[in-house]
């Protein structure tokens, strides 16, 4: 089901700053804001926070980084589901592996294909990972994005390569018996 931006909250600069702040001082369980929360803003890795305590597991925070990856502003992510990154040629049976382990609040490393907001697919390497509060229950999921398409482009040049040669080789051999 699509969403609309009736069906999301939106927030403001101002909201999301003051939720960051909250969620990440909840996370290091001071009440305080610390150099935790600094570094995950100030990170190049694209980051985001969720809360499956909600309905739909919605972004509640997101770093630039994850912004300037994906062409989305801050206001356009907070408040949805990631599933707005997902396309056509996502892999059905990757995004099942991620509710799965959602559901069962574990940890997962996948490589999904996802889509910037202008259209264009990429490779997304996705650590997604529960954080407990002081209780030991979950209350938010972390994740950690790396645009890996490059990689899977060279891979992919480096299989044919090797296929060729393969075929080389096979035909070498069979000259000479």
């Amino acid at each position: 089901m699509d969403e609309t931006p009736r069906d999301r909250p939106q927030a403001t600069l101002e909201t999301v700053r003051r939720d960051t702040d909250r969620i990440l001082s909840e996370i290091s369980g001071t009440g305080l804001i610390d150099p935790f929360a600094a570094a995950v803003r100030a990170t190049r890795m694209p980051m985001i926070i969720t809360d499956p305590r909600q309905r739909d597991n919605p972004i509640i925070f997101v770093n630039d980084a994850f912004c300037r990856l994906t062409g989305y502003d801050r206001g356009e992510i907070v408040g949805r589901n990631c599933r707005f990154l997902q396309g056509p040629e996502t892999d059905k049976e990757d995004v099942a592996r991620i509710r799965m382990a959602v559901a069962a609040r574990q940890k997962i490393e996948i490589a999904i294909y996802n889509y910037r907001k202008d259209g264009t697919p990429f490779w997304n390497q996705l650590l997604l990972a529960p954080v407990k509060d002081a209780t030991g229950e979950v209350a938010y999921f972390s994740a950690s994005q790396y645009d890996v398409t490059a990689d899977f482009a060279q891979l992919t040049r480096l299989k044919g390569e090797n296929a060729v040669l393969a075929a080389k080789h096979a035909a070498s051999t069979e000259r000479l018996l």
